[in-house]
């Protein structure tokens, strides 16, 4: 365990923890002026940037404005070697049928829980050029869609967990890839 807080004390410093109370904050809409004058074009950098950091350390897949202290509905997404932003998601649809699986977040380390989460979900949002794109997502992608909008909305991933299944976790990706996606 001393070597992970170690590895913690490496995450970029604008990283806010649990209990900063920016994370509890449902978000403000991005506005179309915000994306055409480059504001959020800066904000997704930020953003990727703070993510880029940390995956360096061997964690993380996607990373949410509050988590680096900005107040918006943005997040960026690393999936298949890219980085995804997501403007103002919005999940419009989502299945019946549910998934289990454990999940950690870049803002609570070492903290790991089982959480149950739709399988499907189709979502709305603006890409980067403010293009409103609506999207089917299932699997993990569709598991880390979820997790980002539930912090644009103030939620931990804590909230929605199997209480009896809270646990630190030294090493995370051992623990999450030795895992396996339960549908239930």
């Amino acid at each position: 365990m001393k070597e992970e807080l170690r590895e913690l004390a490496k995450f970029p410093k604008e990283i806010r923890w649990l209990g900063d109370p920016i994370l509890r904050l449902k978000t403000k809409q991005i506005s179309s002026e915000e994306i055409k004058n480059g504001e959020t074009a800066k904000d997704i950098q930020k953003l990727k940037k703070a993510l880029k950091r940390i995956q360096n350390l061997g964690r993380g897949v996607a990373i949410a404005a509050p988590q680096v202290g900005i107040p918006k509905s943005l997040t960026v997404i690393y999936w298949e070697g890219a980085y995804i932003p997501f403007i103002n998601p919005v999940i419009i649809k989502q299945s019946k049928s549910k998934n289990t699986f454990p999940e950690g977040c870049l803002s609570s380390l070492p903290l790991v829980a089982e959480v149950i989460r739709p399988a499907e979900i189709e979502v709305r949002f603006l890409d980067e050029k403010g293009q409103e794109q609506i999207n089917s997502f299932d699997g993990k992608l569709a598991r880390i869609i979820q997790h980002e909008i539930d912090h644009l909305n103030g939620v931990m991933f804590i909230e929605r967990a199997d209480l009896k299944t809270i646990r630190f976790v030294a090493d995370f990706e051992e623990y999450k890839n030795s895992a396996k996606l339960v549908d239930i």
